[in-house]
């Protein structure tokens, strides 16, 4: 299998520890793998052109173009990111709104995916994490993606509170090793 890791959040935050947690717990003998970690890339926005759905290229030259070879080239991914406001990282978004070029010729579906957010409120109180787990699984539906799982991580403000949430970290390993395992829900 190959997989493709999208970590959303800033460099050792919440969501790259969780992302870090969940390679750790399980085994990926089987598994060749690669990290994109959004806030080291250059990703910029898309201008709506449309010229990928003819050519299968996006015209910008920028970080994105390796990513979505990337995209292209693996079976799975999966998708971590931190939530403000119900919504997932603008990073993310931007990277979804540039995985087009792969739209018209339906170059994702048949690939899988999970997608673990974590938020600042109580998972139990508010849906703000639903929401933008919600998006997450909204692009995989409409891009013919398998969505295998998810996880909601919350009540985590600073960075490193996720760690003191063991509970959650095992839910987030378990739903990494569904795709892992290839489980469909």
């Amino acid at each position: 299998m190959k997989l493709l890791i999208i970590v959303a959040g800033r460099k050792n935050g919440n969501s790259f520890q969780t992302m870090t947690h969940c390679l750790k717990s399980n085994n990926l003998s089987a598994v060749e793998y690669s990290i994109v970690d959004l806030s080291e890339k250059k990703i910029a926005y898309c201008d709506g052109c449309l010229s990928c759905d003819e050519t299968g290229k996006c015209h910008i030259v920028d970080d994105m173009n390796a990513i979505v070879l990337n995209a292209k080239d693996s079976d799975a991914m999966a998708f971590f990111s931190p939530v403000r406001w119900s919504l997932l990282s603008g990073d993310l978004k931007v990277m979804l709104d540039r995985l087009n070029p792969l739209a018209a010729s339906e170059e994702l579906s048949g690939k899988k995916a999970v997608a673990i957010c974590i938020g600042q409120t109580d998972v139990k109180d508010d849906v703000s994490i639903s929401r933008a787990l919600d998006s997450i699984r909204f692009f995989c539906e409409n891009a013919g993606i398998s969505f295998i799982g998810e996880c909601a991580i919350g009540n985590c403000l600073e960075s490193g509170d996720v760690c003191a949430r063991e509970s959650d970290l095992i839910k987030a390993t378990e739903t990494f090793k569904k795709l892992l395992q290839g489980e469909v829900i």
